[in-house]
């Protein structure tokens, strides 16, 4: 039996992935450009559905492949760091 979280990712699909990425970005984009946003951060946006940390880990890693969000250390957890669309596409 699936758990919650796989059918909650399996529920939204791939289709609702790239809606997320946009919601996201755009809303780490009104932070300052020096903010690194840790799992709790993003989920505190409200814009993944149920809090599902599958589902923001699709995000995230679209938004890395993107180049628009960079994956940094902060202390001893991990983080992401907002990108410019400018800067993704050098």
């Amino acid at each position: 039996m699936a758990s919650s979280s796989a059918a909650a990712a399996g529920s939204h699909g791939d289709d609702l992935i790239p809606d997320l990425k946009t919601k996201l970005y755009n809303l780490c984009a009104l932070e300052d450009r020096s903010t690194v946003f840790r799992q709790d951060d993003l989920l505190a946006l409200n814009v993944i559905p149920d809090n599902d940390v599958r589902v923001l880990l699709q995000v995230t890693q679209g938004l890395c492949d993107e180049k628009k969000f960079k994956l940094v250390r902060d202390g001893s957890v991990a983080g992401w760091m907002y990108r410019s669309a400018e800067d993704a596409a050098k």
